[in-house]
């Protein structure tokens, strides 16, 4: 168990290029617990506008949603990003694209599928590109599918727009 631990944390490399240059940022909030809080879009300007140490800055929010079909609603794993979290980990789907700045800033109701997601709702057709998804009672067009094992942070099943959410 404990190689198992040691082995996850320390010894394998992140599947990211590059890993030893990424950081994480928050907002810390002492009066909470956990201190580290949710950032808001201005916190987040204000970084990226005065920013002289980072090549670049992310946005990684994940959050539950709800996926309704015509046969089942079920709840999933997904993650509002900002469009430079594409370049930020090296991402880069195996089919279709990642979505702009431009949907981003249009508030575009786009997704980007994992490959478990892909392969049990779609069966791995490229027939995914292009479809309608329902979340959280929103239309999304399916515009990319991830490579398999390539979803930082967790086993999420969405990526979206972070512009998409009232609480950004």
């Amino acid at each position: 168990t404990m190689f198992s631990v040691v082995n996850a944390v320390l010894l394998r490399p992140l599947p990211y290029p590059a890993p030893e240059q990424l950081t994480m940022l928050w907002t810390a909030n002492p009066s909470q617990e956990p201190r580290e809080g949710r950032t808001g879009y201005r916190s987040v300007e204000d970084w990226r506008s005065e920013n002289r140490s980072f090549s670049d800055l992310a946005v990684f929010d994940p959050a539950a949603v709800t996926l309704a079909t015509a046969e089942r609603t079920e709840r999933i794993t997904a993650s509002r990003v900002s469009p430079s979290f594409f370049s930020v980990f090296g991402l880069q789907p195996i089919h279709g694209r990642p979505f702009s700045a431009e949907e981003a800033d249009q508030r575009k109701s786009v997704a980007l599928i994992s490959h478990r997601l892909w392969q049990s709702r779609y069966g791995g057709s490229l027939d995914a590109i292009g479809a309608s998804i329902t979340l959280d009672g929103l239309a999304t067009e399916i515009i990319g599918i991830l490579p398999e094992g390539q979803f930082p942070g967790a086993n999420g099943d969405v990526l979206q727009p972070h512009t998409l959410f009232p609480d950004w």
